[in-house]
């Protein structure tokens, strides 16, 4: 079509009271009350083919006019800064793939309500100019793989009705796509968002995948609605990540190895099936999901980084927060009881959390210290094993080694004193295990005489944190000495009465008789029991001595 044929003004006008019902359209936009088309029509028609009708044009020659108008090729009927606008524009198929739209100005690509009735294919195209695409409707398939977008681009209430696909996309500068609405599956893999995105009020009705996606910017979802997955897995989010108010995932959340260097929010957000944020790292996370019923959400954090940051608890599920192998920086535990029974510990390595704030204090004076239990029914106060696999001794030790280490490196001696306790529990246990499991009888004789080791040094001093312990054992000796003397010995002066024998044992315990106030002789077993019982007492003073000093240093 020559540019001959090309005489009059277009006769299409949208009237904002009939047709602007998402209100794009401003006054500056409008002629006597209404948007009337820049372009001229075809030769003997009332219509430009961006508002003729798909059937009664060419798709290649629409195509054609569009990249033409936009490079300033193609002449309109008024020379003016509404050139490049396409308002109500119908296209059929739309061809772009590997084109460059330049105009050589900074003024919008102005697609508000337009329609494409076929397929929108772009690929590796590259748009200089700023698209202003609110209410665009797109009934085919949107095909924007490897396209680059040199500047901002607004899709509010657009309607992407199958798939759209901008997978190794860039977009340069801002871009918008709040509620919009994602027909079939959505596309956005390796996509780079170099400046901030905004999702908020969008919804996903099948699968949106946002894998290793790069958002330069602010990545906004905020009251956004994810019906089908919503993949993440390996985005790199260089500044703020905001998923709020009423966000919802109604199928699987998954953003494994997901990076945040700035702020993540996780609040008001619905979790339907299951929330997985394995290998993550965060440099600051917020995450209060929200829920309705009486079960329970898991949250999996397994191996992720958090540097610092908040776990809530939802208002309706009990939400349990699985931080197997994971680091945790100063995170703080909230909920209304026992906040850390909220935690799934299992080889956590803690750099940095606060054992010490007065909530988490709390929740492990009322678990006796047992980190790596859950609350399974807060009501009542019930608690177990977050999965009977993670049972094992051996990893339970390394669980309360790390957790007494982190407790260290933020000065809180008590939590690594009660810590250490635990971890010389489950050692005990793994040395038991062994005694019992062990290939040949040399490993199990090794592994039985550190079991009884172990418990003997737990029954005695509590592993070195209960001088208490000493001291009732060391009671319980005198007294059980003193007993045997009664029974093998008649006794002479001073003690051959009870208050006698008590007298012996005790000189004995502490290493005096034998030189004390009376000297005994004979027999000489009795002499025997009595170096016996001094060599007990010097090793449970010293005992006493040990413990007693790490408790004060505690």
């Amino acid at each position: 079509m020559g540019d001959q044929d090309l005489q009059f003004r277009c006769e299409y006008v949208l009237d904002p009271d009939e047709r602007d019902e998402l209100g794009l359209l401003t006054d500056d936009d409008l002629d006597d009350g209404v948007w009337r088309c820049p372009h001229e029509r075809r030769a003997d028609d009332r219509f430009c083919p961006f508002h003729e009708r798909p059937s009664e044009v060419d798709d290649d020659h629409v195509t054609e006019a569009f990249r033409r108008v936009v490079a300033g090729e193609r002449p309109t009927a008024e020379d003016s800064k509404n050139a490049k606008q396409f308002v109500g524009a119908t296209f059929g198929t739309l061809e772009l793939e590997h084109v460059i739209l330049d105009s050589g100005d900074r003024r919008p690509i102005d697609l508000r309500y337009a329609r494409v009735t076929g397929d929108v294919r772009a690929t590796a195209a590259r748009i200089q100019n700023p698209v202003n695409a609110a209410g665009l409707v797109v009934e085919g398939e949107t095909g924007c793989r490897n396209a680059t977008f040199e500047d901002g681009v607004g899709l509010h209430h657009a309607v992407f009705a199958r798939e759209a696909a901008f997978s190794g996309a860039t977009f340069a500068a801002e871009t918008v796509f709040a509620d919009a609405t994602f027909g079939g599956q959505s596309l956005f893999r390796q996509t780079t968002f170099r400046d901030g995105v905004r999702f908020d009020g969008a919804t996903f009705r099948e699968n949106a995948k946002f894998t290793t996606a790069t958002f330069g910017g602010n990545g906004i979802f905020r009251n956004t609605e994810f019906r089908g997955y919503g993949w993440f897995d390996g985005a790199t989010f260089e500044a703020d990540a905001h998923f709020l108010s009423g966000t919802a995932f109604e199928g699987k959340a998954w953003f494994k190895g997901v990076v945040v260097e700035g702020l993540a929010r996780f609040r008001n957000v619905t979790f339907g099936d299951e929330a997985r944020f394995h290998e993550a790292t965060f440099e600051d996370v917020s995450i209060r999901p929200t829920g309705e019923g009486d079960g329970t959400l898991l949250i999996d954090l397994k191996e992720s980084d958090i540097v610092e940051g908040s776990m809530d608890q939802s208002d309706g599920l009990r939400t349990i927060y699985d931080v197997e192998k994971a680091t945790l920086g100063d995170v703080a535990v909230n909920a209304d009881a026992e906040p850390l029974a909220h935690l799934d510990v299992f080889d956590t390595t803690f750099d940095g959390f606060d054992f010490g704030r007065r909530e988490h204090r709390e929740s492990l004076e009322a678990s006796d210290w047992a980190i790596h239990e859950i609350v399974t029914d807060a009501d009542e106060g019930v608690r177990s094993d977050a999965d009977p696999e993670r049972s094992d001794a051996s990893g339970l030790e390394v669980t309360y080694l790390k957790a007494k280490n982190g407790a260290k490196r933020v000065g809180y001696d008590k939590a690594a004193a009660e810590f250490f306790r635990r971890q010389m529990i489950h050692r005990r246990r793994a040395h038991g295990r062994r005694a019992l499991t062990a290939d040949n009888w040399w490993t199990r004789t090794k592994a039985a005489g550190r079991w009884a080791a172990n418990g003997l040094f737990g029954l005695a001093a509590g592993h070195g944190e209960r001088p208490s312990r000493v001291v009732g054992l060391s009671i319980t000796v005198v007294l059980a000495f003193a007993a045997l003397f009664a029974v093998l010995w008649s006794g002479t002066p001073p003690y051959g009465h009870s208050a006698g024998f008590l007298l012996l044992s005790l000189e004995s315990f502490v290493t005096l008789v034998l030189g004390g106030a009376a000297e005994v002789r004979n027999p000489w077993w009795l002499r025997l029991v009595a170096e016996v019982e001094g060599f007990v007492g010097v090793f449970l003073v010293a005992l006493f001595v040990f413990t007693l000093t790490r408790s004060i240093e505690r």
